[in-house]
């Protein structure tokens, strides 16, 4: 189901049986839309959570290479924020890879009932360095950065670091929803330039690596959760894209840890 909400385009998967006053609000990453959360978004929806996928700006296909042109963090972080003011009580915000530092920025600006962070880009004042992975492909994508246009990611690129270690079939069919993205916003995932306060963050917050990630090393997660105080969880088998291949228990996983953390105050009255 299709909406606007705040100007933006939203993917909807309500629930047969709502059973939460919180909705959850699902953020992609770079070079990607909405849609990339379907599979989450259906276990969500299974578990009794209305759940919302938000296309950031420049997904709509008409208006979307002008849109990128003038994307930036900032801007995202606007259209996000404008988003979650528009939801009462607030939502659960679930994020992933760049997807993260714009929710991570917006919760600096409004109040999210819990933050749960995929794979996450960290934010510059970490202080966590980048990895040998993300330094390369800086190097090779420097020239069309310089350009200064909304570019993709060459699918062998995307296949060996971003999609690794899903099985071919997935990967295939991953590719073929690659968008061109803003290079504003890739800059981000290569050299971040962007500070996060993690005191002005209100809310309990989740990090969740992928024990095979080549990107963000799970090292690097276990750093950010430390630096904001977050809970932590480890797949082991899983890689940067952590939201596809055998996507159930972990879904299931954030689903204990916002009952756990938020309680009866995000049960429907009558469930409580």
């Amino acid at each position: 189901m299709k909406q606007t909400v705040a100007g933006l385009l939203i993917e909807r998967y309500p629930p047969e049986k709502p059973k939460f006053r919180s909705s959850v609000l699902l953020v992609h990453g770079l070079w990607a839309t909405g849609e990339c959360w379907q599979t989450w978004a259906t276990h969500f929806s299974n578990l009794g959570w209305d759940c919302r996928a938000v296309n950031l700006p420049g997904r709509i296909q008409d208006t979307s290479l002008t849109t990128l042109l003038d994307l930036n963090l900032d801007l995202a972080v606007e259209e996000l924020a404008r988003v979650v003011n528009s939801f009462s009580p607030s939502p659960v915000v679930v994020t992933h890879g760049v997807g993260a530092l714009v929710a991570l920025k917006a919760a600096e600006k409004t109040t999210f009932a819990a933050l749960v962070l995929a794979s996450p880009v960290p934010p510059r004042n970490a202080g966590i360095p980048r990895s040998r992975a993300l330094k390369l492909l800086r190097l090779k994508y420097l020239p069309l950065m310089f350009l200064r246009r909304p570019f993709r990611i060459e699918e062998k690129d995307l296949r060996k670091t971003f999609l690794a270690p899903l099985p071919e079939t997935l990967q295939t069919e991953i590719s073929r929803t690659i968008i061109p993205e803003s290079n504003q916003l890739v800059q981000e995932l290569f050299q971040t330039h962007v500070d996060i306060e993690p005191g002005r963050i209100g809310c309990p917050c989740l990090v969740l690596a992928g024990g095979q990630d080549q990107l963000i090393p799970t090292a690097s997660s276990h750093d950010i959760a430390r630096w904001l105080g977050a809970d932590f969880k480890e797949y082991p088998g899983q890689g940067h894209w952590i939201i596809e291949a055998n996507s159930e228990p972990i879904v299931r996983d954030i689903h204990r840890w916002l009952v756990q953390n938020l309680g009866d105050r995000v049960l429907i009255a009558e469930l409580s």
